[in-house]
């Protein structure tokens, strides 16, 4: 069935864009009017530029995902058809990327295809992990089940988010305030007093001197610096991009003295996270690995892992190689062992996720407590010693007369 772009107006007179399958163009302006939307125009899919322009503008958020995975869930659970729930989520989602998707799974789907198997052409949507659960849900018969998992699973990783984006938010904000009231000082305040300064022809303290060289740099040489900063920041860019840069870059991620562990809070509550939902979906404890491995957002984890799934296929326990590797916290380890020794690693698994994520949410918060005085203390002593510089030969002066 053609699938049919559209621009309208909703009953409160909203403007709308998105996506519709009919057997044609009438049909579609049928169905629109059913869904109460007026429609200005209907174009199949392709031959006008809406949807593209939408696509190069609109991303697809986690939380997005997240909802309409719980509404197919809860369709599914009501014993509704997997085709008639396609269609009422795709009828109800917002974001035009995913509704497109939803459309093209349903008509594969009502063509005898499998849904694991149509979202893998949607890989910026439908990750790994959620391919390999649904998929291991349509071999089980219980899909509905799995997809709440995944809704849940989605609304953990959305939350996690969200607490390490509020606690970098700070620190960036009082970052960009201390740039920008150091090149206000250094462009507009010390230049007028270092003109009255170097008149008195002077010997010149070291601190005053500093000053006035940075300000001259930036007087003088600013489009040169702009140069450089750019040049710099697109170089870091394509060494951080490479294979032996990103390793260096994540490997100081652990390392670090205060997000180092946060860092590896988060990988340990990922890593738990993932593996006990794959697992209790039905997957595989060396695929489940294997996927844990793709969605590590650290390749010197990602690289323990792959160690971790050989030395597993050799028969090995879980907690031996992640002990040897070094990187784990020996709670998790324990709670790890004791899940296999007892059968109940999923479990085991979920409470070290809850429990990480417990210990993530009270680190980001001690640690946004701990940011605040210290950014305080840094501009402050920024600007004190750009203060003192000043005006030291100005006491000199002074003192002189």
């Amino acid at each position: 069935m053609p699938v049919f772009e559209y621009k309208g107006v909703d009953i409160s007179s909203k403007a709308v864009t998105g996506v519709i399958d009919a057997d044609n163009e009438k049909m579609a302006r049928v169905k629109l009017r059913k869904l109460r939307i007026f429609p200005t125009k209907v174009t199949i899919e392709g031959s006008g530029g809406s949807l593209k322009k939408i696509k190069l503008f609109k991303t697809v958020k986690i939380e997005e995902i997240a909802a309409m995975t719980r509404q197919l869930s809860i369709l599914l659970n009501a014993k509704i058809p997997l085709i008639d729930s396609l269609v009422a989520v795709g009828d109800q989602v917002e974001n035009p990327i995913i509704r497109k998707a939803i459309t093209d799974i349903k008509e594969k789907v009502a063509e005898g295809s499998r849904m694991g198997d149509c979202m893998e052409a949607y890989p910026k949507i439908f990750d790994a992990i959620y391919i390999h659960m649904v998929k291991a849900g349509e071999a089980s018969g219980a899909l509905d089940v799995v997809l709440d998992r995944i809704a849940g699973f989605k609304e953990a990783a959305a939350d996690l988010k969200g607490k390490v984006k509020s606690a970098m938010t700070y620190p960036v904000i009082m970052v960009l305030i201390a740039v920008g009231m150091l090149g206000y000082l250094f462009t507009s305040v010390v230049p007028k007093i270092a003109a009255v300064i170097e008149k008195q022809n002077a010997a010149l303290p070291l601190p005053t001197q500093i000053v006035l060289s940075i300000t001259h740099i930036i007087e003088d040489y600013w489009f040169g610096v702009i140069i450089v900063a750019v040049i710099l920041f697109f170089s870091f860019g394509a060494w951080q991009r490479s294979a032996k840069g990103r390793a260096k870059l994540d490997e100081l991620a652990l390392k670090l003295p205060v997000f180092g562990i946060l860092n590896k809070k988060i990988a340990v509550s990922r890593f738990a996270r993932t593996l006990s939902t794959l697992l209790s979906s039905g997957v595989q404890l060396l695929p489940g690995l294997k996927i844990v491995k793709n969605v590590m957002d650290n390749v010197v984890l990602a690289k323990i892992i792959d160690d971790v799934v050989n030395n597993v296929k050799e028969g090995e326990s879980l907690a031996e190689p992640l002990k040897r590797s070094g990187q784990f916290p020996s709670l998790f380890l324990h709670m790890i062992s004791v899940g296999e020794k007892t059968g109940q690693l999923e479990d085991m698994l979920v409470r070290v996720a809850d429990n990480y994520d417990k210990e993530v949410d009270n680190y980001v918060n001690s640690m946004t407590s701990l940011l605040t005085p210290v950014m305080l203390v840094f501009m402050g002593g920024a600007v004190g010693f750009i203060v003192f510089a000043v005006l030291m030969p100005i006491l000199q002066m002074t003192q002189t007369q």
